[in-house]
């Protein structure tokens, strides 16, 4: 685990990730705050996706721009640390690691690793910018919250680790960034615009204002959307390393 937080922390702190990482927190936090009436409030709007009340005749730009500018950094830094890997290090993945198994465990705890690491720079950027623009902090840590952690975690490791199956399957960064996004944005405007539909489509999975725990009547149920996300997670997890080690990959298959 200590090597998974090691590993993570370089990438989550590499000064030019960090820069961009302040910059789109700053900027959501900014463009938020108007309407926060505590820290609390605030964290809810930044990390929290779009209100299902806001799902209405016209889809609303503004909002799924800011949800894209919460994921983009964090999966803008995992592309970055993967396609690094895989360039430089992908003659050394089985004589380092001994298998392509422990090399992909290695991975997914450190992608879980850079989750934690970068939700939580985002938790702090946030109260900092609140704290600068209003004076004041005021944070209650209750279900709700640990709620809101979850969706939030769950769904960004997940969109990172279609990410790094993607690419490791083919090595190609323009696809396994389109086909992440493109999922993301595709299942998240239906959902949007089609209201009835919003709790089946994946794209909202992550939004905890999407979620029953705030709106009971319209809302998706969080154990059954973590469970899926969860399972699929697991069978990547599981999946993976075997057919890789059938198959090789694009990125290593010279071993």
């Amino acid at each position: 685990m200590k090597s998974y937080i090691g590993k993570s922390r370089k990438a989550i702190f590499h000064p030019i990730m960090l820069v961009v990482f302040c910059a789109a927190f700053c900027i959501l936090s900014l463009s938020s705050i108007a309407a926060s009436q505590s820290a609390e409030d605030l964290i809810f709007i930044v990390f929290g996706g779009i209100e299902i009340s806001e799902i209405a005749d016209n889809l609303n730009f503004l909002a799924v721009a800011k949800w894209f500018l919460l994921l983009s950094p964090l999966l803008l830094s995992v592309g970055y640390s993967i396609s690094k890997e895989m360039t430089e290090m992908s003659p050394y993945v089985i004589p380092r690691h001994a298998s392509y198994k422990r090399w992909w465990q290695i991975k997914m705890g450190h992608l879980l690793a850079m989750c934690f690491l970068y939700c939580f720079l985002g938790f702090l950027i946030v109260q900092v910018m609140f704290f600068i623009v209003r004076g004041n902090l005021s944070i209650l840590f209750n279900r709700s919250f640990f709620l809101l952690w979850l969706l939030c975690i769950v769904h960004l490791f997940l969109l990172c680790m279609l990410m790094l199956v993607s690419y490791t399957v083919t090595r190609s960064q323009a696809f396994s960034v389109s086909i992440t996004l493109g999922l993301e944005g595709l299942t998240l405007i239906e959902g949007l615009l089609s209201p009835g539909k919003a709790k089946f489509m994946p794209g909202t999975w992550g939004m905890y204002l999407q979620s029953a725990s705030n709106n009971p009547q319209r809302g998706f149920n969080i154990i059954a959307v973590a469970l899926i996300q969860s399972s699929v997670i697991l069978i990547f997890f599981f999946l993976v390393p075997i057919w890789m080690k059938r198959n090789g990959t694009a990125s290593v298959k010279s071993l």
